[in-house]
């Protein structure tokens, strides 16, 4: 099975059926800002039928549909369909499809951007990968992504950028935002405690990030786990520094 070519599949959909008014009916309200669409749905439904013929043994941890049993492994595959309902739904094209797998100690994740058909992979001690050349984190110390949408307690955060010139950027995809401080594009990746993030919000950036040489904790500077409520990833000198800045 794998996963990036499920990624890849997943990825067509969402661009056959990206800027058109029917897939993007809103089908379930959940907390604050936050729904889910028609090619959610559409789109995980594939997913956990690609994994079913590919004799998936586990349970898919999904957005939608929960948690569905094939098998008695314990093994786990979280799933994001559409990383970026929002974004989507309005016509901006930065989203992704994510996919991250949990076989006891080992893990492996897929995040594909069919936009810019950038596909991110990671194995557990085999490194990160963008379209099959590694990457990895930058030493710089200027761009931080957090999701701005829940902003809890990181008024700290604005005024330290403020006051440092730094920058700051809300592109309201989480795993696609990880997989970017990964590959360097930024510096650090904020996921705050009150967006109430599930596993398939982050376990695959997360990796993502770790396998490019980052640090990834939750909040309170401890490893990082998929159901982590709270993440803080960067290069290690931007992860201290929020991590003095917000940490529990």
């Amino acid at each position: 099975m794998k996963l990036e070519k499920i990624a890849r599949e997943a990825g067509k959909i969402l661009l056959e059926n990206f800027e058109k008014t029917e897939s993007s009916m809103v089908l379930k309200k959940k907390q604050g800002i936050d729904f889910s669409i028609q090619t959610d749905k559409m789109v995980e439904d594939r997913i956990v039928e690609l994994l079913k013929e590919g004799g998936f043994d586990g349970e898919i941890v999904t957005e939608e549909a929960g948690n569905l049993k094939l098998g008695n492994s314990k093994s786990k595959i979280f799933v994001d369909p559409l990383d970026g309902t929002w974004n989507f739904s309005r016509g901006i094209p930065y989203f992704c499809t994510a996919l991250c797998l949990q076989d006891g100690d080992v893990m492996e994740s897929a995040v594909y951007d069919p936009n810019r058909d950038e596909m991110f992979t990671a194995k557990k001690g085999q490194g990160a990968y963008l379209n099959g050349k590694k990457i990895k984190v930058n030493e710089n110390t200027s761009v931080t992504i957090v999701n701005m949408s829940y902003l809890d307690d990181l008024t700290k955060i604005l005024e330290f950028h403020t006051k440092n010139n730094f920058l700051i950027r809300s592109l309201f995809s989480s795993e696609l935002d990880l997989c970017y401080t990964a590959m360097g594009r930024t510096d650090a990746s904020v996921v705050p405690k009150a967006a109430k993030i599930g596993p398939w919000d982050i376990a695959a950036g997360c990796l993502m990030v770790e396998e490019a040489g980052g640090i990834v904790t939750d909040k309170g500077g401890k490893p990082w786990t998929p159901y982590s409520k709270g993440i803080i990833a960067g290069n290690k000198s931007m992860h201290k520094t929020l991590l003095e800045l917000v940490g529990e």
